[in-house]
């Protein structure tokens, strides 16, 4: 069920709401766009270089809401760069 306030929607669930997807989209050759719907507030958005050695890092970069989803740009690093969402 979704209830639309003031502009933002929020999905209320019976059961845990399912995680949301994070999208990613290259901007230019070096940083990338990063998105997900404002539905799913409150989530953290974290970085780390490789996924044998978990260390993930916030992104500090405050997220902007736009036609519904929480937007962030992000410089990447010449290495790999993996993202995820956490809600603490």
């Amino acid at each position: 069920m979704f209830l639309t306030v003031a502009s933002s929607a929020f999905r209320q669930c019976a059961i845990e709401c399912p995680p949301p997807d994070l999208n990613i989209q290259p901007v230019t050759p070096n940083q990338a766009h990063l998105y997900w719907p404002t539905w799913a507030g409150g989530y953290l958005l974290q970085a780390t270089p490789s996924l044998t050695n978990t260390t993930w890092t916030g992104i500090t970069n405050e997220p902007i809401s736009s036609d519904s989803l929480f937007n962030v740009t992000n410089t990447m690093n010449p290495t790999n760069q993996f993202y995820r969402l956490l809600k603490p």
